[in-house]
């Protein structure tokens, strides 16, 4: 369940599990202005210098974070995955899905790891959910009895019922394209139960970008240079 709190939404079972993340809104304005991010950043005890982003091109590409990422983006990539301790994970979205990875380890085995995606329509239909799980997976060692140990969140993000699309792309989505609209977060939601992940791990967060226009910004909206920051780090 995501709940709003302190200017920014989280989700309940995450904040259970120990895991700092959120995603923002407008009351701290627009996160590309270093100086709002800076603010919001402040407020959580997280800092600011050493925020890795990535560049988000619309691809497919994870990227496994090292030390030497640190206060820096990573280039042509839209998927982060670290299992590194005081590292901050950052994207920004204002209609494209933030999609926050968690493996949590119960035997001691692994430490904790987390990720986060940008999941637009071409991410997603050039396949960035498997990959990011097949990375999480091959990078760490994962076992198949393992992945009842991942969880996934969705942030906010533009809804089923107002992101219209034409038929030659949205066709491409199948049941998940209807009435000339696309639901991106039951697209993820399906491919992350084809590749094993739990359908009751799985959160999603009903706040509509395209709908909360006094919470989120929503570039189909028109907030063409506005976008929020989802963040996660161990």
């Amino acid at each position: 369940m995501w709940i709003f709190n302190d200017g920014v939404l989280q989700e309940k079972i995450l904040l259970d599990l120990g895991i700092k993340h959120f995603c923002s809104s407008k009351v701290y304005g627009n996160m590309l202005n270093k100086e709002n991010r800076k603010i919001l950043l402040d407020k959580f005890y997280i800092s600011n210098d050493k925020l890795v982003t990535a560049e988000q091109i619309h691809g497919n590409k994870i990227h496994i974070v090292e030390i030497n990422n640190i206060g820096n983006c990573v280039r042509k990539t839209d998927g982060l995955i670290s299992n590194i301790k005081g590292i901050p994970l950052g994207i920004f979205t204002a209609d494209c899905v933030p999609v926050f990875i968690v493996y949590k380890s119960y035997n001691k085995k692994l430490d904790t790891v987390i990720g986060l995606i940008h999941a637009g329509w071409r991410g997603i239909l050039n396949s960035i959910i498997e990959k990011s799980i097949n990375c999480l997976k091959s990078n760490y060692k994962l076992i198949k009895e393992e992945m009842k140990n991942i969880f996934i969140a969705l942030g906010p993000h533009i809804c089923g019922e107002c992101y219209y699309f034409g038929n030659t792309i949205g066709k491409k989505f199948g049941k998940n394209y209807n009435n000339g609209k696309v639901n991106l977060a039951n697209e993820i939601k399906d491919r992350l139960i084809k590749i094993g992940i739990l359908e009751q791990k799985i959160f999603i967060c009903n706040e509509c970008t395209f709908h909360n226009h006094d919470m989120l910004f929503s570039y189909r909206r028109g907030d063409i240079k506005e976008r929020m920051l989802s963040l996660i780090t161990l």
